[in-house]
This record gives structure tokens, C-alpha cells and sequence, in this order.
């Protein structure tokens, strides 16, 4: 049997200035996590990993999944699609370590920027109508699971390589790049283009 005691409750006056101190200490390592990686020369070049790594994958997620996928075969290839892609990052995890081991990160990233590119041509060169099979949606999945696979992996050791004395604000970076910054400018970009540029169809009324 344990006993624990009962944690004394603090004053009031304690209280604040714990939850000031917690809020300030927020504050600055969000400060900070933003001052690295827009006054960092190296994050600042490497900028580029996570943000189409973010902006990719927010692509597939809402517009092929819900325009393409979704539309022109079937709501459950959504999920068989998905799948393959998963399939795709668990089958080559081990071969593109052994690649980026005997080559370099450079060509197992070269892999995986050919595989976001090919899925960002298709919709340049065909139609969601033309995408809409099974054959070019298991092409796509494993297109988009090559680009996932590295770099998900690649990147994130090659900011552990670069920053190994700041590591936990690099990983803080990425991750600010990649989860905010790209996401809400692939938003407002798919956004834009789906309303026709919206703002030229506002009427006002006088």
C-alpha cells in the first residue's frame, strides 16, 4: 500500500505568477522556434522539405481523396488507397535506410521529390474524370506513398544531422513549417481556386 500526501494548495498570489511564468516561457520558445527558422540561414534553405511535405500531403488528403477518389470510384477506395500508400512507406522503410546509408539522404530525397512532383503533374496533364480508375488511383497512392516514405524519414534526419545542438528547436521548426505555415498557405490556395478567385465574384451592393 502507498500513501501518497496531499499537495499543498498554493496562494493565490503563487498561483499567477506559476501560470505567468508558464505563459512567458511559452511565449518565448514559440518566439524562438520562429526566430530560428526565418533567421536561420541553413532552416531557412531547408524550409523547402517540410513545406512540400505538408502541402502534398494536405493535397492528397482533401482534394484527391474528395475530388478524384471519392467522386469517380468509390467512397471505401478511399480507405484501399490509403492503404496502399501506408503499405508502400512499411514495404520500403528498410531499403531506402540502406539507400540513404550507401548513397546519401540527397538520392533517397531525389526518390520521394520525383514521387510528390509525378502526383502534382497528373492533375496538370489529365482531368479528375481521367484519374478517376482504380489503375491510375493505385499509381497515384504509390507515387504519394515514395514521397511520404522519404520524407518523413530523410528529412527529419537530415535536421537532426545539421542541428545536433538544437535539436529540439529544429524538430519544433519542421514541424511549425510543415503542420502550419504550408498547410494554411495550400488552404488558402486550394481555397482560392475552388471558388473560381472568389473575390472577383463579389458583387457590391451600393
Amino acid at each position: 500500500m502507498f500513501y501518497c500526501e496531499d499537495t499543498p494548495e498554493l496562494p493565490d498570489a503563487d498561483k499567477s505568477a506559476t501560470s505567468a511564468h508558464k505563459s512567458t516561457s511559452s511565449r518565448d520558445r514559440a518566439l524562438a522556434t520562429a526566430k530560428f527558422t526565418f533567421c536561420n540561414r541553413r532552416a531557412v534553405f531547408l524550409m523547402a522539405l517540410p513545406a512540400a511535405m505538408g502541402c502534398t500531403s494536405l493535397f492528397w488528403s482533401s482534394y484527391v481523396n474528395d475530388e478524384t477518389i471519392d467522386v469517380y470510384i468509390s467512397s471505401s477506395a478511399v480507405a484501399y488507397l490509403g492503404a496502399v500508400a501506408s503499405g508502400v512507406v512499411a514495404v520500403f522503410a528498410i531499403p531506402a535506410a540502406w539507400l540513404s546509408a550507401q548513397f546519401g539522404k540527397i538520392w533517397v530525397l531525389t526518390i520521394g521529390s520525383i514521387g510528390y512532383t509525378c502526383v502534382g503533374c497528373a492533375y496538370l496533364l489529365w482531368t479528375n474524370e481521367e484519374l478517376g480508375h482504380w489503375s491510375s488511383g493505385v499509381v497515384l497512392a504509390v507515387l504519394y506513398g515514395m514521397g511520404r516514405l522519404t520524407y518523413e524519414n530523410s528529412a527529419t534526419a537530415i535536421y537532426a544531422d545539421l542541428f545536433p545542438d538544437k535539436r529540439a528547436m529544429a524538430f519544433a521548426s519542421l514541424n511549425f513549417v510543415c503542420g502550419s505555415f504550408s498547410s494554411i498557405f495550400a488552404f488558402l490556395l486550394a481555397g482560392g481556386i475552388d471558388s473560381g478567385m472568389y473575390f472577383r465574384t463579389i458583387d457590391i451592393q451600393v
